[in-house]
């Protein structure tokens, strides 16, 4: 019993590392996905934040048609705000 407890919490351990975000999914190749298993192994916490976007600049250097991150996603709506006063006041910002 104890052996199946600790191979099954081994696997669900070993599927984190399997996955890879929503915007890296689509343009990784197994260098780029073997880097960010690494970094995501090594970095916790804040830290890894701080990481991941420098990560995700390169990626998106080198992938220039990679989807865009959550943080690039908040900003380009921030930008729109800035330029659209209509969709602040839709928003209740005004």
């Amino acid at each position: 019993m104890k052996i199946r407890n600790l191979e099954r919490r081994l696997t669900r351990i070993g599927k984190v590392d399997e996955e890879l975000p929503y915007w890296l999914k689509p343009v990784a190749d197994a260098e780029d996905a073997a880097e960010y298993w690494a970094m995501r192994r090594r970095y916790r916490g804040r830290n890894f934040i701080e990481r991941e976007s420098e990560f995700a600049k390169r990626m998106r250097a080198k992938h220039p048609d990679m989807p865009l991150t959550i943080e690039e996603q908040m900003d380009a709506y921030a930008q729109r705000l800035k330029n659209e006063p209509e969709l602040r006041k839709l928003e209740g910002l005004e």
